[in-house]
C-alpha cells in the first residue's frame, strides 16, 4: 500500500547512506548532492519524504500508482498541486521535486513524463525544439494546463511559459519496484546491503523499513549520525570483520 511504499522509498535512501553513498545515486539525484538529513511526514508542503542535502533538497511525493489526468481531483493533480505550492512558497535554488512511484504506474508517467522532464533539464526549449510523440504531447498539454491553474491559484498573476518551465524542469520521475519476489529495486537494495552488512542483507533491509515506519508515525527525522548510531554496528568495516554471532545480533 501507499504507506508501505513510502517507507520503502525512505529505506532505499537510507540504505545508500548506510553503505557510504551520501550522493544517493540510486535516487537519480545530481552528483553534487550530499546527504544531511531525512524527514518523513514533514512540515513542508511536499511532505511525504524530504531529504536535505548540503546544498539543496530532494522533496518526494511517494505514490504507489499514478495515471495521467487533467482532473483537479486526480492523484496526478494532487502531486502537481503540492509541487507548485512548494515552488511558490518555499523554493530554494537546486530543490528537486520528485514523484516516486511504482513501475506499475501509467506509461504516460514512468516513461513519457520522465523523458520530457529530463529533456527540459538538458534544453530549456526542448518542448518546442524536440519532436514529440502523440503520447508526449498529451502529457505536456495536460501537465501544462494543471501547472498553469495551480500557479494562478497560488497568486502568480498571468503565469508565463517561463513560470511553467521553472516548475516543470524541477520535476523528477522515479519509478521504483519493491516487489519482494522480483522487484528490481528491492533486489538492488539487498545486493547493496549484502556488500557491506555484517548480518543478512534482508535483515538489515527489514530494520531500515521498521526504522522508517517509526519515523513516519512520529513525523520524525534522522541524520547520518543518528542512522549510524541506530544501525551502523551492523555495517562491516576493515576494523570490524564479520563474526558468526552477527546474524542473530539484530
Amino acid at each position: 500500500g501507499g504507506v508501505g511504499f513510502q517507507q520503502c522509498v525512505a529505506a532505499y535512501a537510507l540504505a545508500h547512506v548506510l553503505v557510504g553513498d551520501d550522493g544517493l545515486q540510486g535516487l537519480a539525484l545530481d552528483r553534487n548532492f550530499e546527504f544531511c538529513m531525512l524527514q518523513l511526514e514533514s512540515a513542508h508542503v511536499i511532505d511525504d519524504i524530504v531529504i536535505v542535502g548540503r546544498s539543496h533538497r530532494a522533496l518526494i511525493q511517494a505514490k504507489t500508482t499514478v495515471s495521467l489526468s487533467d482532473s483537479n481531483k486526480s492523484v496526478y493533480a494532487d502531486v502537481l498541486r503540492q509541487f507548485v505550492q512548494h515552488h511558490t512558497r518555499d523554493a530554494k535554488i537546486g530543490d528537486a521535486y520528485i514523484l516516486a512511484t511504482s513501475t506499475e504506474s501509467s506509461r504516460r508517467i514512468v516513461v513519457d513524463l520522465m523523458r520530457l522532464t529530463e529533456a527540459v533539464r538538458l534544453n530549456s526549449q526542448a518542448l518546442l525544439d524536440n519532436p514529440l510523440t502523440e503520447a508526449e504531447e498529451e502529457v505536456r498539454d495536460k501537465t501544462r494546463a494543471l501547472i498553469f491553474s495551480f500557479l494562478e491559484a497560488n497568486g502568480v498573476a498571468a503565469p508565463s511559459e517561463a513560470d511553467f518551465l521553472a516548475v516543470f524542469s524541477r520535476i523528477h520521475v522515479l519509478p521504483l519496484d519493491f516487489n519482494v519476489a522480483r522487484g528490481r529495486d528491492h533486489n538492488a537494495a539487498l545486493m547493496m546491503l549484502r556488500g557491506k552488512s555484517a548480518i543478512e542483507g534482508s535483515m538489515l533491509w527489514s530494520a531500515l523499513i521498521e526504522l522508517c515506519g517509526g519515523l513516519a508515525a512520529s513525523r520524525g527525522s534522522i541524520d547520518k549520525n543518528g542512522l549510524m548510531q541506530r544501525l551502523g554496528q551492523y555495517v562491516v568495516s576493515a576494523a570490524r570483520p564479520k563474526t558468526l554471532l552477527d546474524d542473530v545480533a539484530l
